[in-house]
């Protein structure tokens, strides 16, 4: 890759990270307001542990937690090899699972019925809740215009002599889009 390349990936991926940090800087206790989803909490599919959690239509972290767990255990009690979940930027978790010597379909078919069973409502109605505000989105759109504004208008000479350049043209048009 050459050096112009790599230093608009990497622009590209600062930006994106900094509009990321921007959106995840409220504590992650905070919420939205009660989440507007009206979860079906008599689906068959949902086992008593998520009907328990969302019966109040609250998802604490605690209960958030416990569904991401119940998950895991899940998908290791069908054979599926998981590993431990990792708390992650804006209070979700990560976690990976992975086929090994099983059919991917399979294992996939798995995943989902497991994610159906113990997590889905969950998750969607913690998503919900933890969403960034429309004043959020807002100042990350602004502070991305900056930044792409201070990319695309000023090189220094130290810059130009590295063979650094201003950030391209269909670069600057996202940033029209913004």
């Amino acid at each position: 890759m050459s050096g112009r390349a790599t230093t608009s990936l990497s622009l590209i991926l600062s930006l994106c990270f900094t509009v990321l940090g921007v959106l995840g800087c409220s504590e992650a206790g905070e919420t939205n307001g009660s989440p507007s989803l009206d979860p079906d909490l008599d689906n068959a599919d949902h086992d008593q542990l998520q009907r328990d959690i969302l019966e109040d239509r609250v998802v604490t972290g605690d209960e958030y937690e416990r569904a991401v767990l119940a998950l895991i255990s899940c998908l290791r009690g069908a054979g599926v090899q998981v590993t431990d979940p990792t708390p992650a930027p804006g209070g979700i978790y990560r976690y990976l699972y992975t086929s090994g010597s099983q059919d991917p379909r399979r294992v996939d078919q798995l995943y989902l019925q497991c994610y159906q069973r113990t997590l889905a409502a969950v998750e969607r109605a913690w998503a919900e809740a933890h969403a960034p505000s429309e004043q959020e989105l807002s100042d990350a759109r602004n502070c991305t215009r900056q930044v792409l504004a201070r990319c695309g208008g000023n090189r220094s000479r130290e810059s130009e002599s590295r063979g650094l350049r201003a950030a391209p043209a269909d670069f600057v048009s996202v940033l029209a889009m913004l």
